[in-house]
């Protein structure tokens, strides 16, 4: 999950469902720094270890559907999310709060990384703007698994594209 995501530009990463902190770790061995990492964890538990695992990581305890909220001003400077949210099992109200949050945060240019274990169908159902650049399916996770990376462009003007910087 952590190859998605580009390390070299100082705008923000939101990891959502960071559970025990496996991805979280995975994307600080690739070089994201502490202070460009927010964490999204709804359980109380798991954002105390997560805080005692990675005390210079940003940990906030909410909901992913409330994402806007919980990130307040920063949603400004934000490059991309690393979802390991099990999108696909959610309420679809729940599971099109989080996605509508998502890329009310992301903005044009935006990455989008998400994880699955539904293996024939698209982690995200498909929305304007939001395209599937690449797919890997991840054979020795147990159950096997996919992860899905989304470039997000809500513009329709070919010459307001940017290349993605997250």
């Amino acid at each position: 999950m952590a190859e998605g995501i580009d390390v070299d530009n100082d705008r923000l990463l939101i990891e959502l469902g960071a559970g025990t902190g496996s991805v979280t770790q995975a994307l600080l061995d690739r070089g994201v720094p502490v202070n460009r990492l927010i964490v999204i964890e709804r359980s109380e538990v798991l954002v105390r270890r997560l805080r005692r695992r990675f005390p210079l990581v940003t940990v906030i305890q909410g909901d992913a559907a409330q994402l806007s909220a919980l990130l307040g001003e920063q949603t400004q400077n934000i490059c991309g999310v690393v979802s390991s949210l099990p999108l696909r099992s959610l309420q679809p109200a729940v599971a099109d709060a989080i996605i509508a949050g998502i890329l009310e945060v992301l903005g044009d240019g935006g990455r989008l990384v998400q994880f699955t274990y539904d293996l024939r169908r698209t982690s995200v159902p498909e929305r304007p703007g939001l395209d599937q650049i690449s797919t890997r399916r991840v054979w020795a996770n147990l159950p096997p698994a996919r992860v899905d990376v989304f470039d997000y462009r809500p513009t329709e003007d070919a010459n307001s594209a940017t290349e993605a910087t997250c």
